[in-house]
């Protein structure tokens, strides 16, 4: 009996204790599907709705959640009707109105426009437009700030706001991109828009009035205690995929399988034209042998030789079908030297080093600007790595995240940043902040992007005691460098991950050329190496050296539409074989020549066989009219080619090869560059006999 008394004191207990929670009343908007659902029961449903009551659970609190229009649930909220609004962007208005949350969410905000409308990209595209806003959301204070004499349309929900665009009422809206995706399916009219980037990406939090500080830490705690794994169950239940891991390494794996399955598919492609170019090689050789016996039988009559041009004509047809046959493959030799030469590129520099040069740069080009600072995001954590003006080395301990760095789209102009942090920093956070940076009247931040993944960003100051201020013409140039720094970005970053595969796919295709001519092992890179060490001791440029590498690496690839037979013959060549070995140049160049990014190397390529006395091929060029990276290349060529073994002779010794070279110099060679080549070499030969 004393057992069941003491029982039931504790059921009493425990049940007062329920009733006792505090009861939170929610208002939300009541068309911001799917974050906020008003059901025909008159039931709150969404992603915002089960966030709240989750954390509601957690910090010991219970709720009602309301939907109203957007505007009546701002002005129903602040009569008192309602203690918290759900789901609320940050802006300078609201912060001083009401006091908000920790974020919890952050959502993306485009443009949408009718498919007939050309690209909107910019602010500056929408100022020719009406442009749809839903009533006191956001993006109505965002057009009306950064818009001169915005035309703007109000719409009381977000089903309306589309709602008019696909009856055609109006043809450009601005709203965040989930809420208005959803609305467009419902209506199945996904595919009569177009979408813009993102103009700008915001965190959503929950907002309370200034005089309830003791709800704000509640709905925090409730915040804090919400696990990833809950949250992401949370977001899985509404959008249908959980977050997963960020990195798409089966995408990647799928993407390295395609990638070696097409070099596999080339090199059999190459196998299978190359034996029909050897029949065909074959075919004009027998039928040049029958027409030269012919023509001595056959000299005086006419219709017989017409019959003989006849049957050249047809063999020549036989030879450029053949050629056509190539594209493919000369299609993806030039999408791996243009890919290649891209990467190399873009990875010459170092992060630090582009940084520095880029805020200073900036700085240049922007002369408002007194100081700058440029950040990286690390995951979450947000970290200094170079300033002019500002006290770096304790600017780099400050630790920050990733959500307080100020930026709205890609660029952002801001009037006071330190007050603009206040909302998303803590008090000793601002007080360091303001104690590292040089005071601060203007700003403007430029974001640092790898896809739409925001990795950093830059921020220029104009100092506190100037009266400039940032023009419009500032922020273009702002926006040019943004895209200027996140293409090195995504390039360095590329190029660590694949450069090494694609550089090794190029090395491939002239291993290709290597198997089809054994002699010619190495000879290729080779005249690459020394045809650009000889352009550095010249003191060329270094991104012409660049090219002349390039140029140097391919020089022979038009060699793989000559039969093997008549590369490895050993005996002298006959007139005909001859010809066919002098196409080899124009071969390459119109294996290059589709890329206009290595039009200037198609050049170097034709011409690498032509000779100072014009007595050359293909175009028998002379003197300085032969382009001078050709005159290099031919150089290094003849170097190599002699000091290696070939199958009509064995190699030359060094100092052979360079009494070759004096003595066609003005003959074969440029004589000046010869000279300086010679000089070279035989420094060599110094520095290695005296090691």
């Amino acid at each position: 009996m004393r057992y069941r008394f003491v029982f039931f004191c504790l059921w009493i207990a425990i049940v007062s204790m329920s009733f006792s929670l505090p009861q939170v009343r929610f208002v939300g908007d009541l068309s911001y599907v799917p974050f906020e659902i008003l059901e025909e029961d008159g039931e709150a449903k969404g992603y915002f709705v089960d966030f709240w009551r989750l954390a509601g659970k957690k910090a010991g609190f219970t709720l009602t959640y309301e939907m109203e229009n957007w505007k009546d649930a701002l002005e129903r909220f602040e009569k008192g009707d309602f203690d918290v609004v759900g789901g609320i962007f940050f802006s300078e208005e609201r912060g001083e109105k009401y006091l908000f949350t920790k974020p919890y969410y952050e959502i993306p905000t485009s443009v949408f426009y009718h498919h007939h409308i050309a690209s909107i990209i910019s602010l500056r595209d929408l100022q020719k437009y009406r442009i749809g806003v839903v009533e006191q959301d956001y993006s109505q204070e965002y057009v009306e700030r950064n818009i001169d004499k915005a035309d703007v349309v109000l719409f009381p929900t977000t089903e309306a706001l589309v709602s008019a665009a696909v009856a055609g009422e109006i043809s450009v809206f601005l709203c965040d991109e989930p809420v208005a995706l959803y609305w467009l399916n419902l209506f199945a009219k996904t595919k009569d828009f177009k979408i813009s980037p993102p103009f700008y990406k915001n965190f959503v939090y929950a907002a309370v009035k200034p005089d309830q500080k003791e709800l704000l830490d509640l709905l925090n705690r409730g915040i804090d205690l919400i696990t990833e794994a809950e949250q992401s169950a949370i977001k899985d239940a509404w959008f249908g995929y959980p977050e997963g891991d960020p990195i798409p390494w089966g995408v990647i794996s799928s993407i390295s399988l395609i990638g070696l399955g097409a070099l596999i598919s080339v090199f059999f492609w190459n196998f299978f034209l190359r034996r029909r170019i050897e029949g065909a090689t074959r075919t004009i050789q027998a039928q040049n042998e029958q027409l030269a016996r012919q023509n001595e039988v056959l000299i005086e009559n006419d219709e017989q030789i017409k019959g003989v041009n006849q049957q050249l004509l047809a063999t020549t047809t036989d030879l450029e079908n053949s050629l056509l046959q190539v594209e493919n493959l000369n299609g993806t030799m030039l999408e791996l030297i243009d890919l290649s030469k891209l990467l190399s590129e873009a990875a010459q520099g170092k992060d630090q080093t582009f940084f520095e040069k880029l805020l200073n740069t900036t700085l240049t080009v922007i002369p408002n600007a007194d100081y700058g600072s440029v950040s990286l995001f690390d995951g979450e954590d947000w970290r200094f790595v170079y300033a002019v003006g500002h006290d770096l080395e304790n600017l780099k301990k400050l630790k920050l995240k990733k959500h307080q760095f100020t930026l709205e789209g890609k660029i952002s102009v801001v009037e006071d940043i330190i007050a603009d942090n206040r909302p998303k920093m803590n008090e000793t956070e601002i007080e360091r902040l303001a104690q590292f940076t040089k005071p601060i009247v203007h700003s403007i931040t430029i974001g640092l992007f790898i896809g739409e993944s925001l990795v950093g960003g830059i921020s220029i100051d104009i100092s506190a005691d100037s009266d400039k201020r940032f023009t419009e013409r500032d922020t273009e140039v702002a926006q040019a460098l943004s895209n200027l720094a996140s293409g090195f970005l995504a390039m360095q970053r590329y190029t660590i991950a694949q450069g090494k595969f694609q550089k090794d796919l190029l090395m491939g295709m002239i291993k290709i050329l290597e198997i089809y001519d054994p002699y010619t092992k190495g000879h290729s890179e080779n005249v690459a190496s020394l045809s650009a060490r000889f352009a550095e001791a010249l003191g060329i440029a270094a991104d012409l050296i660049q090219r002349i590498y390039w140029a140097g690496l391919v020089h022979d690839i038009g060699k793989i539409l000559v039969s093997m037979e008549l590369l490895g013959k050993t005996g002298q060549l006959t007139p005909p074989e001859y010809q066919i070995i002098q196409k080899h140049p124009v071969w390459g160049a119109e294996v290059l020549q589709s890329s206009e990014e290595l039009s200037d190397i198609v050049l170097y390529v034709r011409h690498h066989h032509e000779r100072w006395d014009g007595s050359g091929y293909p175009d028998r060029l002379q003197g300085e009219s032969i382009p001078f990276v050709s005159r290099i290349i031919s150089l290094a060529d003849s170097y190599d080619a002699m000091t290696s073994d070939r199958p009509y002779r064995k190699k030359k010794t060094v100092e052979s090869a360079l009494e070759d070279i004096k003595y066609n110099s003005g003959r074969q060679f440029d004589p000046s560059l010869a000279k300086a080549f010679c000089a070279m070499i035989e420094a060599d030969l110094t520095e290695q006999s005296v090691g």
